[in-house]
Formats: C-alpha cells, structure tokens, sequence
C-alpha cells in the first residue's frame, strides 16, 4: 500500500493521497489499551483508533488544531501518535498537548498533532476519542484527492498504477460522499415513504372535504338563494359554508400534535446529535393544514356562492 501510494501522488492529477484501515466516516474499531501519566486506574478508557500513512489528515481535509500530522521527515513518528480533541478531553489535557507522552499500541510515544473533531460514523453515534498510529503495511484503503477538475485524469492515473503494481487485481473505486450517502439509506427510504404517503392522504382528505362541501351545499342551497336575494355577498356565503369545518379540523389537528410530537421525539433519539423540536413546527403545520383545507371547502362554497338565485328557488 505505501508503494502504491508513493506511485500514485507523482501523478499531476492527484493533489494527495494517503492509507488507513478504516474509512475515515467509518471508523469502527475500539481499543481499551490508551493509557498516559496521571491516568485514574479505575478509569476505563474505550478509544476509537486506526491506522493511517502519511498525510491522512491533509487528504481528508482534517483541520489541525495544534501540531502537525505524520510525515516522513520524521522517522520517529513510528512511535508517535495523531488525537483528536475528544481524546484530549479524555485525558484532561488542557493545555500544550504536542510532546506529551501516552501509551498506546506502538508503545510510549508523543502526540505530534491534535485534529478538530470529526464525525467517525454516521449522526447516530456520538463523536469519541481517537487515536491514529502510523503503521501503512496494516491498511486496507487508498484515499485518494485528485486535483481541482482532474477528476478523470486521476482515475485513469490511479488505474495505469495499479494494473502496474498488480496486473491480475480488478482495480475498484468508490467516492465518499457516495459512502457517506448510504450511512443514511434508512432515513432517505423513510423520508420518501413520508412524503409519499403524506401526499396520498392529504389527497385523500381533501376529497373527503370536497365531498362533504357537496353534500352541504346540495342540502342547503335554497337557503344560499334567499341569503343571496337578501342581500349576502359571495364571501358572506363562502365563510358561512367553510366555518363549520374550522373547528373539526381545529380538533384534527388537537388529535395530531400530541401524536406526532410523541412519534419525533422517538424518532430523534436514535440520533447522537439533533433539532430540537420547536413549536412553530408543529404552528406552521396546523396552519398549511387549515390553509389546505380552506382552500378544498371554498372551491365548492364559492361555487355554490355564485349560483343564480333564481335557478335555486325556482321549484318554489
């Protein structure tokens, strides 16, 4: 891997290039073995960690707070080790944390640089402690950033390498964000389904109102012609047909918030991190839902409205 690594970063194409054993939004392995001077021993230390090559944190585009990441100017950085924030907050190292010394897998050595924390995994899982150890022989993927819109040149760059190095292996590549898209296939299935489903009964409901204003109507349309004979405007019409169904959608909605405030909240806690669920989603909603709702029973109230008199009370 470092050679294929070393290969590939000569391509003008490729801005930089790195290894790990993990995808960096996929960081699934955990050690319990960090230990540093003052540490409680009662204390257990649970640590994500991973093995990277050089240049990890430029490739991935990690911000450093202090220090600098591994290079191969030092070759003392075998035993040195890469943290994040959160382990820092782990140890309760407060200040000048490049050179202290901690334990870990290559043994005793110092963090050379501190990264700002980033997501391992998906939302659903907190952010944790991490540890990256320079060890290149132990990774499993090729992290590549190709230069500003040399995007195909990169890959065919990447490809003429590999088929060098290792002519009989099929050479594979995957972006990130495509990666990271499907850590969120269950949330995007649901999201859809939502708004399927959502449409269909919004639908649905507003034949059922628009069936209901018929029937209404129909019942009550010699008394629309002699208000309208008296003197009543189309929208006097309109309100006195739509204000009846004001307070069974007010208590739909009643039903509603309860239920779904309950159905939300259940839904984020299988977030990490997450909105807080403020009130005037649950406004906003019931208002869009009176104004749907409006809008379905006007259609048949003005209609009814701007009927001639004449034809209504012809019978009498």
């Amino acid at each position: 891997m470092e050679v294929l690594q070393q290969e590939v970063i000569k391509s003008s194409a490729i801005k930089s290039a790195t290894v790990s054993t993990f995808l960096p939004i996929n960081i699934q392995a955990y050690s319990g073995d960090l230990s540093w001077p003052g540490k409680d021993p009662d204390l257990q230390s649970k640590v994500s960690a991973a093995w990277v090559g050089y240049d990890f944190a430029t490739t991935m585009g990690i911000p450093l707070k202090e220090g600098r990441e591994f290079s191969p100017l030092h070759p003392s950085d075998t035993l040195a080790y890469l943290v994040n924030q959160k382990a820092l907050d782990l140890m309760g190292i407060e200040e000048d944390p490049i050179g202290r010394e901690i334990t870990f897998w290559n043994g005793t050595g110092p963090i050379v640089g501190v990264m700002e924390n980033f997501h391992l995994q998906s939302l659903h899982t907190p952010i944790t402690p991490l540890i990256l150890v320079l060890q290149p022989e132990n990774a499993s993927y090729l992290l590549v950033r190709s230069a500003d819109g040399q995007l195909e040149n990169a890959i065919a760059d990447l490809r003429k390498v590999t088929e060098a190095i290792n002519p009989l292996y099929p050479f594979e590549y995957h972006f990130l964000d495509e990666e990271h898209e499907r850590l969120y296939l269950s949330e995007q299935m649901i999201s859809r389904l939502v708004l399927i489903f959502g449409v269909i009964a919004i639908f649905i409901s507003c034949l059922g109102l628009l069936g209901l204003t018929a029937f209404t109507v129909s019942r009550m349309v010699k008394e629309i012609g002699i208000r309208k004979v008296l003197g009543a405007s189309v929208v006097e019409i309109t309100t006195l047909l739509s204000k009846s169904y004001l307070g069974l959608i007010l208590i739909g909605w009643l039903i509603a918030l309860p239920v779904s405030w309950i159905l939300l909240n259940s839904w984020l806690d299988n977030f990490a991190y997450k909105i807080d669920l403020e009130w005037w989603f649950f406004i906003g909603a019931g208002v869009l839902t009176m104004l749907i709702a409006l809008l379905t029973v006007s259609f048949q109230s003005v209609k009814a409205a701007l009927i001639n008199p004449i034809e209504s009370l012809r019978s009498e």
